[in-house]
């Protein structure tokens, strides 16, 4: 549904401008560890100098803690929020990217933070939403061995590092779990192996995992030779617990998944016609966001961030899995793109004539969001 392209008024610019201004001089903890600059980023808090905006309200449904939400985590806990009169409100978290697309579609959240296919396999369904803006783009799957299946391979000379068709063809007759039939596990993993030539139907058993526990159980039961999933998850739930290792980064060997949208939002035609101020705030927001981080994350960052949304999770395996994530988060933008576009054809099997370009995305609001957190922030 076309609607009015609004570029972010005079008076949030201002506001935001005085936020970032009243901070650029202020050093962060100058022996604080950071992540990916050695230069210390500022951190933005509210100020009474900025110009009053009208405060806007948000409903987010997400799955929950994951690094890929880092931007939106970092809004929140550096006051990027507050700054633009945002107030959060998250919906319980549902682990189910199809479930996110169809709360947003039925209007019980305003904003979804999901996968890209998810969404994409919603509008080819006739659902009435769209993505108007990218967080992560570039997918980084890999698949992993079992210690015993790595073991066994290195007897016959095939090892991690061997050639690329050497490791393909030693997958040959294996059992590798992957998430349910249609997720973008599956789906990638099948055009993966289809790239690299085998038959993902016949050459190799896909074992559909409900999610990362299940897949570890069934590594510890002997169900699976190994598994495919993100390569900073993997790190995690399987080399750290000496289940396995990397055999193949499909990232490496797939160029497709680097222009893929791992993680979008999304919100309804309907939302979208109604309060393209709120989306575009929240773009704004996201930007303002991953240029921060792209300046550099601090420990106290890390810290509040680690607390809010990961209090379970070991510190190190937090940092671990943040700094994977990094490179696929900042140095973008949340503007689609038509390469964009040709990769989620080209992962998720469809045509042109299923779902057109325009069907998929609304960039203008991410396009204008970006102009104006680049004045303001």
């Amino acid at each position: 549904m076309p609607h009015k392209s609004m570029r972010m008024s005079l008076t949030l610019v201002l506001a935001l401008s005085a936020l970032f201004a009243a901070h650029s001089d202020e050093g962060r903890d100058a022996e604080a560890a950071q992540l990916n600059q050695s230069s210390a980023s500022t951190q933005p808090e509210p100020d009474e100098s900025s110009v009053p905006i009208e405060p806007v309200e948000i409903r987010l449904q997400d799955a929950g803690p994951h690094a890929n939400a880092l931007p939106i985590f970092y809004a929140e806990a550096t006051g990027i929020f507050d700054s633009l009169e945002i107030t959060l409100q998250r919906n319980a978290p549902l682990w189910n990217a199809s479930q996110i697309v169809q709360v947003v579609g039925e209007g019980d959240a305003d904003v979804g933070f999901t996968a890209g296919n998810a969404v994409v396999s919603a509008i080819v369904a006739g659902r009435p939403v769209k993505i108007v803006g990218i967080i992560r783009q570039g997918y980084s799957p890999s698949v992993f061995l079992t210690a015993e299946a790595l073991a066994s391979l290195e007897e016959q000379g095939v090892t991690p590092s061997s050639p690329i068709s050497e490791r393909v063809e030693a997958l040959r007759g294996m059992t590798i779990g992957a998430y349910p039939v249609g997720t973008l596990g599956d789906l990638a993993l099948r055009f993966a192996l289809s790239k690299l030539g085998l038959d993902p139907d016949s050459d190799v058993t896909i074992q559909p995992v409900a999610d990362q526990p299940a897949m570890v159980a069934a590594i510890r039961q002997g169900q699976l030779d190994g598994g495919a999933a993100q390569s900073s998850e993997i790190g995690g739930f399987i080399t750290n617990e000496g289940l396995g290792d990397v055999f193949i980064d499909l990232y490496e060997e797939i160029p497709e998944f680097a222009e893929f949208p791992t993680n979008v939002l999304t919100v309804s035609e309907e939302y979208l016609s109604s309060n393209p101020d709120a989306v575009e705030r929240f773009l704004v927001a996201m930007s303002c966001s991953r240029s921060a981080i792209e300046q550099g994350l601090t420990e106290s960052d890390l810290s509040e961030i680690r607390e809010e949304h990961f209090p379970d999770m070991d510190a190190e395996l937090f940092r671990g899995t943040i700094e994977g994530a990094l490179p696929f988060l900042t140095g973008g933008t949340l503007v689609p793109s038509d390469a964009t576009y040709q990769s989620l054809l080209a992962v998720m099997g469809i045509e042109a004539d299923d779902a057109a370009y325009e069907d998929i995305f609304d960039g203008d609001l991410a396009q204008a969001a970006e102009e104006a957190a680049a004045d303001a922030c």
